[in-house]
């Protein structure tokens, strides 16, 4: 309904410019990678008259007026030979899911991978045999306010993880993982 997706593009707006402010000067690449919801609302969009190139238009404005890059869905964003990408996509063509993604993941993946699909917080390794002697797996949970459940998960166990993940990538490889809470960020900045 659009008085509700309207607000969530002034809530997008909201926080990518008080983002871009804390920046300061700092001149960093942004990027967005587009996951199942964002590709939900587009074919929602395309299906519905009087929505057509509403969500679109203001989504993309919005990531082009803070200059955020936005990687398509189902494409990895490489940086340092490590994958990013929301929802990683297996050979069925359907989003990995369900309580041992990132071990079907790291068995199906050529190299070191990070999403967030699941909202957990996991870290798995698997080794493999050849020169890639390991590929590592980085599942870095949900950055909602803590506790937060969206209203599509209500009924469910959901798990979730809430926080962000600071990681050190060298050698085409996740070498470094920290996990810190979103209690903790509010504790300590407010």
């Amino acid at each position: 309904d659009k008085p509700i997706f309207m607000k969530d593009m002034e809530s997008m707006d909201s926080a990518m410019e008080e983002f871009n402010y804390h920046l300061k000067d700092f001149k960093i690449k942004k990027y967005l990678t587009l996951g199942n919801h964002e590709r939900r609302m587009f074919r929602k969009e395309d299906s519905n008259p009087t929505f057509y190139g509403m969500c679109q238009k203001e989504f993309f404005g919005n990531c082009k007026k803070y200059d955020w890059q936005v990687i398509p869905y189902g494409k990895y964003l490489m940086l340092g030979g490590v994958g990013f990408i929301h929802a990683p996509i297996n050979p069925m063509g359907k989003e990995y899911g369900g309580k041992n993604a990132e071990i079907q993941i790291a068995n199906d993946s050529l190299h070191d991978l990070v999403f967030g699909h699941t909202h957990k917080d996991r870290d798995w390794k698997a080794t493999k045999i050849g020169d890639k002697k390991f590929i590592r797996v980085v599942n870095v949970g949900c950055a909602l306010p803590m506790n937060h459940v969206e209203q599509y998960a209500k009924l469910n166990m959901t798990g979730w993880s809430y926080g962000i993940v600071e990681l050190s990538i060298w050698d085409n490889h996740i070498q470094e993982k920290k996990f810190v809470s979103m209690d903790r960020l509010e504790r300590v900045y407010g």
